[in-house]
């Protein structure tokens, strides 16, 4: 959902907002049972007043109300709900719930801070929606599902709010994710998993370390998933048919429905595909995925040239004739939007999208020089939605082959700047930084610290999240863990002189370190900030509808 995202751009403000109501008009208007956001609700960890205040305006205007809510839940709600009241918001009597939403965590919007809260705890307190699939220890995961039943039909929705993908992919390895199982009559339910992860490509399995996961290593015993509506990707994927899954699936344990991100959040092509929400139906075990266009979408076009090609046609030497060239693309590219947009909404907000685009030029200017983005960009500030970020100048990497040293070891990739950067890219850079000095310098190798921990506290909770005291929190939390280990392993101390003891906390230290980085895949930069890909990069999060 992203809800927030470019709230302060005085073009673009309102494209979250306007898109996450249409989300609800949808549903009200189709009269769904319930409505399923797998994560990313907020763009921000901690969101502005204005992204709260328009998320409780929403949620209130749309699930408040006098309807009735025909879903009976018979599993135990206090294990499903770990707020304070642990209990489905409907079944609150001072509240009148129309339209009860179910919600995961994501990337973005990820417990953190004191208390380890998350801005969805604050929506889940007013009893606006119910927060679920939050796992206190990434190293020990249980999954419960919340039962609900409407009749015939009966619905097993599990949820597995973010976890760094590097720790689930470990967890996964040992076996350390526990599905739960209905009681009774399990294969009388229909299993749904909601997820927020980034979605490895292909159908390998995972490896230790893995930036991704992999279809194929979902929990899928005790418990097979008929379907799993993946969040995290921003490119919406929704396919689906009506029929016994067992004839569907061909062989696959279960499908998988991606409903992406309703608005763009990243300059690349897959985001300019047309959003929808997806509106499952579902009876007994027979289902139909109805797809829904989402009219609120600001036009999009991303579109990659090589100067190399046009050198025979253009002298590209100066920059006015660079300039020239490149602003005959983006008006061909205004063009093609307006032949796919023909109309203009009735609405302020509609002729606003209409009127500006959003218009990304990857240039390729290797063997070139380029020209001042921003100076650029003046020329069509009047007629794009992001005129200081039109373009991106990039040089085609060089493929060689690294040639092995004495000890048949191939040298590692240095790291550096990229100077056509977004400020999006900066922060991954700068960790890849991080991680080579750390890497390359006996020095100034961390000996009690674990590198992993290193990155969390700053890339992730400091810089990502904003939280002031994670440093000192995560810090903290290193060092208390590395004395356990130490009283553990030195029951009756550690004799000898202060340099023996030194050297045998630092083997200590050192063996459980490489202990983690062979389960965990090494601490090589192993951030989820730096393999997101908004997430600006984020992928990031998909929201869906279902009923």
């Amino acid at each position: 959902v992203h809800l927030g995202f470019k709230e302060d751009d005085a073009i673009r403000g309102m494209d979250s907002f306007t898109t996450f109501d249409e989300v609800f008009m949808t549903a009200t208007e189709h009269k769904v049972d319930l409505v399923l956001m797998t994560g990313n609700v907020f763009h921000d960890n901690k969101p502005s007043r204005k992204a709260m205040q328009h998320a409780i305006e929403t949620l209130r205007d749309h699930c408040l109300g006098d309807g009735d809510v025909g879903l009976e839940i018979v599993s135990d709600q206090a294990t499903n709900f770990h707020g304070r009241y642990g209990s489905v918001n409907y079944a609150d009597p001072n509240f009148n719930v129309q339209l009860p939403v179910f919600a995961i965590h994501g990337n973005h919007d990820e417990p953190g801070g004191s208390g380890g809260l998350s801005a969805l705890d604050i929506l889940a307190s007013a009893n606006l929606i119910n927060y679920f699939g939050q796992s206190k220890s990434a190293e020990k995961i249980s999954i419960a599902p919340v039962l609900i039943r409407k009749g015939a039909t009966k619905l097993a929705l599990y949820g597995l709010g973010h976890v760094r993908d590097e720790d689930l992919a470990t967890a996964l390895d040992k076996g350390a994710v526990k599905v739960g199982t209905p009681k009774e009559e399990e294969t009388e339910w229909f299993n749904v998993l909601a997820i927020h992860q980034k979605r490895a490509k292909g159908s390998g399995s995972i490896t230790s370390g893995a930036k991704s996961i992999a279809e194929s290593r979902l929990p899928h015993d005790p418990v097979k998933m008929d379907l799993v509506v993946w969040g995290h990707e921003h490119q919406c994927q929704i396919i689906g048919g009506m029929g016994s899954l067992k004839e569907i699936k061909k062989g696959s344990t279960f499908q998988v429905i991606q409903p992406g991100s309703i608005i763009a959040t990243e300059f690349v092509e897959t985001e300019a595909d047309h959003k929808h929400l997806g509106i499952l139906h579902l009876w007994k075990d027979k289902w139909r995925l109805e797809s829904v266009p989402l009219q609120t979408m600001r036009p999009f076009k991303c579109k990659e040239v090589i100067l190399a090609e046009f050198e025979e046609e253009y002298d590209l030497r100066t920059d006015e004739a660079l300039m020239d060239f490149l602003s005959s693309q983006i008006e061909d590219m205004l063009d093609e939007l307006k032949a796919d947009n023909p109309t203009v909404g009735l609405t302020e907000q509609a002729e606003n999208r209409h009127n500006f685009p959003i218009i990304r030029l990857r240039v390729d200017h290797t063997g070139y020089s380029t020209c001042n983005p921003q100076r650029f960009g003046q020329r069509f500030v009047d007629r794009v939605a992001n005129p200081s970020d039109l373009l991106q100048f990039f040089r085609k990497a060089k493929r060689t082959e690294a040639k092995e040293d004495e000890q048949g070891k191939k040298p590692k990739k240095q790291a550096g700047f990229n100077g056509a950067a977004t400020a999006d890219e900066v922060p991954a850079q700068i960790q890849e930084l991080v991680t080579d000095f750390l890497g390359s310098n006996a020095r100034a190798q961390l000996r009690l610290i674990d590198e992993r921990v290193f990155h969390k506290a700053i890339f992730e909770d400091f810089v990502k999240k904003e939280d002031k005291g994670a440093i000192e929190a995560n810090i903290n939390k290193a060092l208390e863990q590395q004395q356990k280990l130490l009283y553990k392993e030195t029951e009756e101390g550690i004799g000898g002189t202060s340099k023996d003891q030194q050297d045998k906390i630092e083997q200590i230290v050192r063996e459980k370190a490489q202990a983690a980085g062979a389960a965990g895949g090494g601490a090589a930069g192993s951030s989820g900030a730096a393999a997101d890909e908004d997430d600006e990069d984020d992928g990031g999060g998909g929201g869906g509808s279902g009923g």
